[in-house]
């Protein structure tokens, strides 16, 4: 009996181990977007007027220290990387950016600045993802940021930031956002330049791949429920089968 009752509560541990949220988080956007390429690095010209746009942020949430949430109001993730000044939080930026147009992407690493997070305000919950790079070296200097927000309605939603979440069209809250990046190269005078807006789309929040730890831990708690329900069922056929028994030689 004790046995069962330690596989059982194992089991519980097991699964109670794996992080509140997903290892990674992605947060999509998909829709049609709009501004400037000065350098043409998309290959569409110097204005960008509703062109297909993917925004994909990914954001790690088992960065110790990066995580704070008081499980009903609000959630995030927030860190900097090694871009940031020393009194920052060296190395621990949780997210990056990847905007794709015209089958052409451009990456933040978010080595300077990142966070996810979401924020019930009743009637609403606002969700917001931010990304940003920024160095220099010598003759040529860089920096971008991307950032999204969205309010919708909170009724049916949590502020766990791993919550699959489709939403399409924003007539009773708000979407909007920008990629913004610029780098110069003195000594050969080139660079790229571009700053794209977007507003309603399509919008995805959805979980990466569970670790391979977690997929483990997972199955083995499963496994150590299931036994010790297999053996809780087997005393229950025994114990009624004693009670027929004694019932029989008892006469009733």
């Amino acid at each position: 009996m004790r046995k069962l009752v330690l596989a059982a509560a194992l089991g519980l541990t097991a699964i109670g181990h794996v992080p509140a949220a997903a290892a990674t988080v992605h947060v999509e956007w998909r829709g049609l977007a709009g501004g400037t390429d000065l350098w043409h690095y998309f290959g569409m010209g110097d204005q960008l007027v509703d062109v297909p746009t993917v925004l994909k942020f990914s954001f790690r949430t088992d960065i110790p220290g990066t995580y704070a949430s008081d499980g009903s109001t609000y959630a995030g993730v927030n860190g900097y990387g090694p871009q940031y000044p020393p009194e920052g939080t060296l190395n621990a930026s949780p997210g990056n950016a990847v905007i794709t147009i015209n089958g052409i992407s451009k990456t933040i690493d978010g080595l300077y600045w990142s966070y996810f997070n979401k924020v019930r305000e009743t009637p609403w919950m606002n969700l917001e993802a931010y990304a940003e790079d920024f160095g220099a070296s010598g003759s040529y200097s860089y920096g971008g940021s991307a950032y999204l927000l969205a309010r919708f309605p909170a009724a049916g939603h949590s502020v766990a930031l791993d919550e699959t979440m489709w939403l399409a069209g924003f007539c009773c809250g708000r979407l909007a956002g920008h990629f913004q990046w610029a780098d110069y190269d003195a000594a050969t005078d080139t660079g790229t330049s571009f700053d794209i807006g977007f507003g309603d789309g399509i919008l995805l929040v959805h979980p990466g791949v569970p670790e391979p730890q977690s997929w483990a831990l997972l199955i083995a708690g499963f496994g150590f429920i299931g036994l010790a329900q297999r053996a809780a069922r087997r005393r229950k056929i025994a114990a009624a089968g004693a009670n027929v028994s004694t019932q029989v030689l008892e006469g009733r």
